[in-house]
């Protein structure tokens, strides 16, 4: 079979970062967070003191079912003349559900809000969404407020159970599943048509179920309100020393704003804007942090002050302000 060009591939590598964990309920997972430390006392001689306790609060996230089927003609694979080449072609399009399977999730742990839809799950976005309230100290902006919708975030991830993690069914498997139902007769297959209208096809089930915990919201750090059109005009040394070192600057208190690095696997996240923008900013800051290097594979690598950078695709650069 010919090869497909794979044009719509992206680039997500939060999906292999973020640690998964066995939740705790059939369709969520409850955390026990603490609200409040006991009260103490100096005391004298021969005095006693109030008993006092520490306060706590459950909060229970959800998952979400994510699912999909493949329906494939057999009339496809006549020319395959042996077992091997019709796997071939029948993972040339079991790669394309892989695909679109991990850009759902990741979309999901970014921009989930069960507000916006119940089958969802609630991810990052919905919860360090304002500059003010109890989670506005780890809500950086970079200050502009156009309103445009052409505004961007980075994210700064430490990854941890029982910090930040994602979540499957208890006696699931973690990730995405596969289930082949070789071949079956489709009733309908076209979705149209007569009721009685029958096709034999290969049938594939992709299934990922999961959700995302944030036990320690401390362990997250989102830079908002970067604006997008003043990355696009960065050409040599143009803009870098203003909106280049803003984003270095909110990068480094980001850093700080994690209560212990050696706790959490911490991990940048960007569009490929912003991280081009940091290709620039090595080329024309000598100062910058920014590190370029390879990684274990030799693929290129980046990293701020030790932290690794990685571009996600599902992040977007057509974001609202953030006030």
């Amino acid at each position: 079979p010919a090869l497909i060009a794979e044009t719509l591939h992206q680039s997500n590598p939060i999906l292999d970062d973020i640690p998964w964990v066995a939740s705790n309920m059939a369709t969520g997972h409850r955390s026990t967070i603490r609200t409040g430390l006991p009260t103490v006392h100096l005391r004298r001689l021969d005095s006693g003191v109030a008993p006092s306790r520490s306060t706590t609060a459950n909060i229970t996230d959800g998952m979400s079912i994510l699912e999909a089927w493949s329906t494939t003609d057999i009339k496809n694979y006549i020319g395959c003349k042996t077992p091997a080449a019709k796997r071939e072609l029948r993972m040339s399009e079991a790669e394309a559900f892989v695909e679109a399977m991990g850009q759902k999730m990741a979309e999901l742990i970014f921009y989930g809000s069960v507000l916006d839809d119940d089958k969802e799950f609630n991810g990052l976005k919905v919860r360090y969404d304002t500059l003010t309230g109890n989670v506005a100290t780890n809500v950086i902006s970079c200050n502009d407020t156009t309103n445009d919708n052409s505004q961007t975030s980075m994210w700064l991830i430490g990854w941890a159970p029982g910090k930040i993690h994602g979540i499957y069914p208890p006696g699931s498997t973690a990730g995405l599943a596969h289930k082949d139902w070789g071949e079956q007769v489709v009733v309908n297959p076209s979705g149209s048509g007569y009721d009685g209208e029958r096709m034999a096809a290969y049938q594939d089930q992709w299934m990922w179920d999961g959700g995302l915990v944030v036990k320690d919201w401390r362990y997250a750090v989102r830079i908002c309100n970067i604006d997008i059109s003043d990355l696009r005009a960065i050409t040599e040394t143009q803009a870098v020393t203003n909106t280049g070192k803003a984003i270095l600057y909110q990068m480094a208190r980001a850093i700080r704003r994690i209560p212990n690095l050696q706790a959490c696997r911490p991990v940048f996240y960007c569009t490929r804007q912003v991280a081009e923008a940091f290709d620039v900013m090595t080329t024309y800051l000598a100062n910058s942090n920014i590190t370029q290097a390879k990684d274990a594979n030799g693929a290129p690598s980046t990293s701020f002050r030790g932290v690794p950078i990685k571009v996600c695709d599902q992040l977007l650069d057509t974001e609202t302000v953030v006030s």
